[in-house]
């Protein structure tokens, strides 16, 4: 019998000779044609070390999904360029990576992987990209040792047989304009800088090394999305053939798509979700129930009809490709729909959870809804008869917020009522906004009195007024009373003056905020940063804490809140309830609601990228309302009172209730 040849083992850290001669065997194999599928189920093998979750040799049974934006970045394709959104977990960084490894052992050359910030290249360099390259034994023989005198194998520069790999920052010009390229892999593109030192947005800079190979290059963008009109994948996707996962539908053999509007669960009498009950996805087309354990896989697979489907028929670049899919199609054992549906039941009721959810989990550009100027008419005509200063008694299991804005002739605070319902959904009554009359720059904020320049009398201090009102619990309308929980104060005038007035009221209660256009985390709050600066603008030892935060985003969530319409007598008579984010309003003047509604969104073109951006502008000269309102909303947010539960919302709001009470004794 013939004997068998013997296999070569390759070790993970291998001598100098060990790597000469596996270079020199792999040279003598007679050379096949492969796909980079093909190729990633022979050689990709995945890790613990990579944070996998099922190690050893790479599989496309389980996401058969990625098979062809694998291919298309092989050298039989004519794809040169391709836009994937996508949610999390479902294999396409992993897959990402594979394509590198294709790209380095069965083509070579360039190759340029960028990440959005240096802080996530250095993470992903040490911690995906090394263990990554260790563990292959076709690929890290291509590679020079770590520890060698010349150095060719770093973190940010790899050099190995045929090529190199840069590893680059998208934030750095220096990175993306100094190598020459014939690959690139551009992870989390969609928080790219669109415009970096200057000379045109980062993704423009990465084509520009790719250019020199012409027709035979590839660059393979993914990323989960952002904000819609923000979102640059987003902003390339739309310009592709926009291709979606068709699969069969196992009752009626329709072709279907994952789309979350149609994953469904019981809900009890009283609206609370029975997730535990099950979940399941409707069939659009037939109705039927499609069960994830028994149906998901199999509706997936390539060899029952699955496949990419263009929906966007006026594409006419053939050579750009465009992908979006959700985390819906997470295979069997990994996100599951019971999981998705829990986090946005969690999620659901802040803008920023929503924004989330839909970025993460569905792969799509959060659009902000009913963000137009409400008509001061109809937001007018849902004025209630309950009396100004006083908190109805529907609001008594409510968390009692405020929001100041400080001018140098007065102080205003709105005070607003906010409650949560069993099935998560919010409610809020406006419950009174107050006018502090006087001089804010020459009245002490630890007196209650000041003398008038002009006049020489002595006047009350606004400051003392909003003091004593902010610790005076509200009235209730059957006779008891409910303290404030929780304020926020404008520091955008007099700084130094708001921040010695915080530090009258306990931690707990008060809080500085400064508003601001421009916020990276495109939150709506951002961490509180300690300032520590006295009267005089010296540094303190103790010093008040300054929450920075989004006034766009604050714009937002009020006019999403305010064109919410008022709802029919047969609506509430059979719901019983107010529609979500349903906010009431007592019988305030008409300057109150000009104000609420004195700016608008409009398009603006920017000069360095010449991307139209929305941006706030005021039509009326006063929007002191408008700023109070949503000080307020994040006075609410900033004790996480939009994460608690709905069935222990009232428990929770009672605790502060208590703390604020105790607190104001103790001052006292």
């Amino acid at each position: 019998m013939p004997k068998k040849k013997k296999k070569i083992k390759y070790k993970k850290n291998l001598t100098s000779n060990q790597k000469l001669f596996a270079r020199f065997h792999r040279l003598l194999q007679p050379r096949e044609f492969l796909k980079v599928s093909d190729w990633m189920a022979k050689h990709h093998h995945l890790t613990l070390a990579e944070g996998a979750s099922e190690p050893g040799l790479f599989s496309f049974k389980r996401t058969p999904y990625l098979k062809e934006p694998c291919d298309n970045m092989g050298i039989d394709s004519t794809v040169r360029k391709q836009i994937v959104l996508k949610g999390s977990q479902i294999g396409f960084s992993t897959a990402g990576y594979g394509t590198m490894g294709y790209w380095m052992e069965y083509v070579g050359g360039g190759i340029l992987l960028t990440m959005p910030s240096d802080k996530v290249l250095q993470r992903a360099s040490r911690n995906r990209v090394d263990p990554f390259l260790k563990n292959s034994p076709i690929l890290w023989p291509l590679f020079s040792d770590k520890n060698a005198k010349d150095k060719t194998n770093n973190t940010l520069e790899k050099q190995y047989e045929g090529g190199v790999l840069y590893c680059a920052s998208a934030q750095s010009s220096n990175d993306l304009s100094s190598v020459s390229a014939r690959f690139a892999l551009s992870d989390e593109a969609s928080r790219y800088p669109e415009s970096v030192s200057g000379e045109g947005s980062a993704v423009q800079l990465i084509e520009n090394r790719l250019n020199t190979f012409g027709v035979r290059s590839k660059h393979w963008l993914f990323s989960t999305p952002t904000i819609k009109g923000e979102c640059l994948c987003t902003d390339e996707y739309e310009l592709t053939d926009q291709r979606r996962y068709f699969m069969a539908c196992p009752y009626c053999g329709g072709m279907i798509t994952y789309d979350f509007e149609n994953l469904k669960w019981n809900k009890d009498e009283k609206g609370n979700h029975l997730i535990e009950d099950g979940v399941w996805y409707e069939c659009p087309a037939c109705n039927a129930k499609i069960d994830e354990l028994k149906h998901k896989t199999k509706m997936m697979a390539e060899e029952n009809g699955a496949k990419w489907i263009p929906t966007n028929k006026k594409n006419i670049r053939k050579d750009l490709r465009g992908y979006q899919i959700s985390a819906m199609y997470s295979p069997v054992g990994w996100l599951s729909w019971k999981d998705i549906a829990s986090q946005w039941i969690k999620n659901c009721r802040t803008r920023e959870g929503r924004i989330a959810f839909m970025n993460t989990k569905l792969g799509l550009a959060y659009e902000d809804v009913n963000k137009e100027t409400p008509k001061i008419d109809l937001i007018m005509q849902r004025r209630e008869t309950y009396q100004i200063g006083v908190v109805p008694e529907a609001c008594k299991s409510f968390a009692l917020v405020g929001g100041i804005d400080c001018q140098g002739d007065r102080l205003e605070m709105t005070t607003k009522a906010i409650g949560m319902r069993n099935d998560g959904s919010l409610e809020t009554y406006v419950i009174d906004h107050k006018i502090f009359y006087g001089d804010t720059n020459a009245s002490d904020v630890n007196q209650p009195h000041y003398f008038d320049s002009v006049s020489g009398e002595k006047r009350p201090s606004p400051w003392q007024q909003l003091f004593e009102y902010i610790k005076t619990p509200l009235k209730v309308s059957d006779g008891t009373t409910k303290p404030i929980i929780s304020v926020c104060i404008d520091s955008g005038y007099k700084a130094h003056r708001v921040y010695m007035f915080s530090r009258r009221f306990p931690s707990h209660l008060m809080y500085v905020v400064k508003g601001t256009d421009l916020l990276v985390t495109r939150q709506f709050i951002g961490v509180p940063k300690r300032v520590d600066i006295d009267f005089n603008g010296k540094k303190m030892k103790q010093g008040a804490s300054l929450h920075v935060i989004s006034s766009d985003i604050g714009k937002d969530k009020t006019y999403e809140s305010l064109n919410v319409g008022k709802p029919s007598p047969e609506y509430l008579a059979e719901t019983g309830q107010y529609p979500d984010n349903y906010i009431h309003f007592p019988m305030f003047e008409n300057e109150y609601f000009k104000q609420l509604t004195a700016e608008e969104k409009r398009k603006t073109k920017e000069k360095k990228t010449g991307r139209l951006k929305e941006y706030y502008f005021k039509t009326r000269d006063r929007n002191e309302a408008l700023d109070c309102f949503f000080y307020g909303t994040a006075a609410w947010q900033i004790k996480k009172l939009d994460l608690a539960l709905p069935e222990n919302y009232q428990a929770i709001v009672h605790v502060f209730e208590k703390n604020a009470i105790e607190s104001w004794a103790i001052n006292k």
